[in-house]
């Protein structure tokens, strides 16, 4: 089993090249990143607590589908 790619390097070049956070966590998604991946790369790059960035990643429109709708 291959261990999970490091996303934060991309996010951060995202995040450089003017995305905000919910277009670059977008872009992660698109390219394969999953949720865990997505808040490593939050909060290595945007220094918010990492409930912060759990919440931040669940409530970005890249996870909407991942909501439970019960």
């Amino acid at each position: 089993m291959n261990p999970p790619l490091d996303y934060s390097q991309r996010y951060r070049e995202l995040r450089s090249s003017g995305r905000d956070r919910d277009l670059a966590l977008g872009v992660l998604r698109e390219e394969g990143a999953d949720f865990i991946a997505c808040v490593k790369a939050v909060y290595e790059a945007d220094g918010l607590a990492l409930r912060e960035c759990k919440l931040a990643v669940h409530q970005s429109p890249a996870w909407l589908d991942e909501h439970d709708t019960r």
